[in-house]
């Protein structure tokens, strides 16, 4: 409610109602998925990979998490993905792959 509260103090009023009346039950079923079921595997996945490995690993997956986003955007919602993105994906992955083998080659020394 206060962001909806907020939504109205800056955005136009109009634009406000007119989402408002485009929401569906299966906007509200899909709201409800992203706040339990999959907030809830999210959480068990986390805790599992911090009993099998050190934070400082674990932490650095969450790099990650942009990519599936855009991955199943285009998947789902049939969004397109840029250059840019797919450019910006390769780095990341990149980047945790150099930090995860500098910290591998560092424990073995």
């Amino acid at each position: 409610m206060p962001l909806l509260a907020l939504s109205l103090l800056i955005e136009d009023p109009q634009a406000v109602s007119t989402a408002l009346l485009g929401f569906s039950w299966g906007d509200a079923s899909l709201i409800a998925f992203l706040a339990y079921p999959a907030t809830l595997l999210g959480i068990a996945i986390w805790s599992w990979l911090l009993a099998q490995h050190s934070a400082a690993v674990v932490v650095l997956f969450t790099l990650l998490i942009p990519i599936p986003g855009f991955a199943s955007g285009y998947l789902v919602l049939g969004e397109t993905i840029t250059p840019i993105e797919i450019a910006g994906a390769v780095l990341v992955i990149a980047g945790l792959m150099v930090t995860l083998l500098r910290s591998r080659v560092t424990r073995l020394v």
